[in-house]
């Protein structure tokens, strides 16, 4: 599973001058934090906080889990224990998290 993380992760090709961002065969747009929060209050002014959180809470959930699925077919996960270690590994292979002993 470790190689196929890396062999998909060979494939991650960024021009910030173009604003272009790919990893494998989809496109990702780069969205700063602080525009995500003026967005949320923004929505909060005209709709409230409740839905305001939950718009954003669903957008969260639904990006992740598309992502998460398509990394799974990607890389022919298909046990429960191969999904959930998935992320731990593919975020210590972008070098986001680690252990001591890692």
């Amino acid at each position: 599973m470790f190689w196929n993380i890396k062999e998909v992760l060979s494939s991650f090709a960024v021009r910030p001058a173009e604003g272009y961002i790919k990893l494998g065969d989809r496109d990702y747009i780069l969205v700063s934090i602080d525009r995500m929060v003026n967005a949320e209050r923004e929505v909060s002014r005209i709709f409230g906080d409740a839905i305001a959180r939950m718009s954003l809470y669903n957008l969260g959930k639904y990006m992740g889990s598309c992502d998460a699925e398509h990394s799974f077919n990607r890389l022919n996960l298909k046990e429960p224990q191969e999904k959930f270690t998935h992320g731990p590994l593919f975020f210590m292979s972008l070098g986001i998290g680690g252990s001591k002993n890692s």
